[in-house]
C-alpha cells in the first residue's frame, strides 16, 4: 500500500480547520529571537482539536542553523507529530532548514501510517531548494520514486503536508494589522506552488474534551 496524498490532504484539513487554536500564541509578544515569537532550543506544543476533542499533537524546536558543524544563517526547525482518530494513526518525525525570511533550503520526514484494516504504509520525503528550483523525492514502502526537479519562485515558503511548524512559523511573521496577506506555498505532495490569501475573519472560541 503507497500512501495516497489525498489521504494526507484530508488529514491536513484537521490541522487547518484547528489553526485558530494557535492565534494567540502567534500574536504573543516577540520573544529573543527577531522577528519570531519562539524561545530556541525550547520545545513548543500544539494540540490538534477536532469537533472539541484533542486527536493528536505536534512538537517543534527551533534551533540556530548549523551545516557542517558551522553556524549559518538560518534555522533549523525539528518536529514530530502524532495523530489518532478512528482507527486511523500516524507517527512522524521531521526536520526543516530555513533561511532567514524562513524560505526552505532543507526538508526532511518520515511518516508511519496505519488504517481501519490494519493497513500500514511508510513514506520517507526528500526536498532540497537552490537556484530557484526545488528536487523532491518520495520513497514510498521502501520503494523509491522517480525524483522530480521543479521551478519555485523566489520568496515561496514550505507547507509539507500536516507540518503546524510550518503554518506556525511563517505565519507568526504576518504583519498585525492588515486584513489581507498573500503567499505562496510549495506543497511537495501535489508538487505544485499554491497562492493562498488570508482573511482577517475575527476571533474563535475552541472547545477542548
Amino acid at each position: 500500500m503507497s500512501l495516497n496524498p489525498r489521504i494526507l490532504v484530508g488529514l491536513c484539513r484537521t490541522v487547518i480547520g484547528s489553526l485558530a487554536f494557535l492565534g494567540p500564541f502567534l500574536l504573543a509578544a516577540r520573544a529573543e529571537e527577531p522577528g519570531l515569537p519562539w524561545k530556541p532550543s525550547t520545545p513548543h506544543r500544539f494540540v490538534w482539536v477536532q469537533g472539541g476533542h484533542r486527536v493528536g499533537e505536534t512538537q517543534m524546536t527551533l534551533e540556530p542553523a548549523v551545516e557542517n558543524g558551522k553556524p549559518i544563517p538560518g534555522y533549523i526547525v525539528t518536529s514530530s507529530r502524532k495523530y489518532d482518530k478512528e482507527g486511523i494513526s500516524q507517527r512522524a518525525k521531521g526536520t526543516t532548514l530555513l533561511r532567514p525570511d524562513l524560505t526552505p533550503v532543507r526538508f526532511e520526514e518520515s511518516l508511519e501510517f496505519s488504517g481501519l484494516t490494519g493497513a500500514r504504509a511508510n513514506q520517507r520525503t526528500e526536498l532540497t531548494f537552490a537556484s530557484g528550483k526545488v528536487k523532491v523525492l518520495f520513497v514510498q514502502n521502501e520503494k523509491e520514486q522517480p525524483p522530480r526537479e521543479l521551478e519555485v519562485p523566489e520568496g515561496a515558503l514550505l507547507i509539507a503536508s500536516q507540518a503546524v511548524e510550518h503554518w506556525a512559523l511563517f505565519t507568526s511573521r504576518f504583519p498585525g494589522s492588515p486584513e489581507k496577506h498573500e503567499v505562496r506555498l510549495f506543497y511537495p505532495d501535489f508538487a505544485e506552488v499554491l497562492r493562498v490569501t488570508f482573511l482577517r475573519a475575527g476571533s474563535e472560541k475552541l472547545r477542548i474534551g
